[in-house]
């Protein structure tokens, strides 16, 4: 094992595999890599034990959690099952520093009673953008039970890749991704697994109608007939037991390249067509929309001091734009068209912005987040890619806050 910088971990599997990894993290450990090695159940609940007691200790000398934070875990193949995903899940329910999970090629199988709720649950609760767990050995109706209950608003991006999942599970993925449950997902793997070309169908349908957040959807190599890993672990979904003529094999075939080669690319355009609209027209709109709706009418002095100016330079005098004799609708009405897409937000959207705008403490929490995110760059002697990397977080984070990072429908898409 050895310690490869500040801000990486990465071991190899010895006797004392667990306690070897805990001596090397670091308060300014951000990345702890521990792949294809035997950590396995035990390791794994050990290893998050002893992480949540360094947490703890960190934590008692510098309240305000700066030190500490690994941001992400890369635990793939380390043959842990349902309770060792639960272990990592607790754990970054606990931290907020957790961003990546990554737990590819684990005996997970979350086909325990209520295990799959409570992964989910668990989920919910995080702060976990990236959620790993493609090639896993899961149970079908677990896959349903995940997805029902799943509701992260922090979740970016999915990948459950090569899971073996059958055309049953599709409704409950369909299901989630038309809710507003999936608003903040960008990204979604499915792709090797036996959803065929109705699941695919489904799936895709689903965003069409309802979906305009997803930027990625992965279903390549779907066919119901594909075989399996393994024994069979659950049951027999309806698409395993249709005949298999040849005529209707070529059938189900070409529908499933028309979807994956017609219908993914076009939607993908659309819903980052989209995206870019709303972040875009939010972006441009908020500073006008500030002078605007909280401008106030000059003083006489202020009024005075114009004419007294203006006389000096003998200059013919400036007539000012009338805007507050305006009708506060037609006021509003400018600052949405300042946008100069009025029609990217919808009036949800809008209404939050106008209310952030006539906001003052707002600006000025905005105006603190992003001096704090340059001077943290600063002291870390960051480069100019990375400084504009943290301050395009420290807007990405505006965006999502006001609800402004995607499409809404309220209205068909133009």
């Amino acid at each position: 094992m050895a310690l490869v910088s500040a801000s990486d971990v990465h071991w190899v599997p010895d006797n004392n595999v667990v306690g070897r990894i805990l001596a090397q993290i670091k308060p300014q450990t951000r990345r702890l890599v521990a792949t294809f090695g035997g950590l396995g159940t035990d390791g794994a609940l050990a290893l998050f034990r002893g992480l949540a007691a360094l947490r703890q200790r960190y934590s008692a000398t510098d309240p305000d959690g700066a030190l500490w934070g690994i941001a992400e875990f890369n635990l793939v193949h380390n043959g842990m099952g349902d309770a060792g995903l639960l272990a990592a899940l607790k754990y970054a329910g606990k931290d907020d520093a957790v961003r990546t999970l990554l737990l590819h090629g684990n005996d997970v199988t979350l086909s325990g009673a209520g295990v799959a709720e409570t992964a989910a649950l668990l989920v919910n609760k995080s702060r976990v953008a990236h959620l790993g767990l493609n090639d896993l050995p899961l149970d079908a109706a677990a896959v349903s039970a995940l997805f029902a209950a799943l509701n992260a608003p922090h979740l970016r991006t999915l990948h459950l890749s090569t899971c073996d999942i059958p055309w049953g599970c599709a409704p409950a993925i369909a299901e989630y991704v038309r809710s507003p449950r999936s608003r903040g997902l960008k990204v979604l793997e499915l792709n090797q697994n036996r959803l065929g070309r109705r699941g695919v169908a489904l799936v895709l349908d689903a965003v069409e109608a309802a979906n305009f957040s997803l930027l990625h959807i992965g279903l390549m190599v779907n066919d119901r007939r594909r075989k399996r890993r393994g024994p069979r672990r659950f049951p027999a979904s309806p698409s395993d037991t249709e005949s298999d003529s040849d005529s209707a094999e070529h059938l189900d075939n070409s529908s499933l390249a028309y979807q994956l080669d017609k219908r993914v690319p076009v939607l993908q355009f659309r819903n980052e067509a989209l995206t870019n609209r709303v972040r875009r027209a939010a972006a441009r709109a908020i500073a006008p929309a500030r002078v605007i709706l909280r401008a106030r009418p000059p003083t006489a002095t202020e009024t005075g001091a114009r004419i007294m100016r203006e006389a000096s330079r003998d200059a013919r005098p400036a007539v000012p734009f009338p805007l507050l004799d305006l009708p506060p609708e037609v006021q509003v009405q400018i600052a949405r068209h300042c946008s100069r897409d009025a029609t990217a937000l919808s009036e949800a959207q809008w209404t939050r912005l106008r209310m952030r705008a006539a906001d003052p403490d707002d600006l000025r929490n905005a105006a603190r987040r992003m001096a704090a995110a340059c001077v943290d760059v600063q002291l870390g002697k960051a480069t100019r890619a990375q400084r504009r990397e943290r301050v395009r977080e420290v807007r990405d984070e505006w965006l999502v806050s006001g609800g402004w990072e995607c499409w809404e429908l309220d209205r068909p898409p133009n």
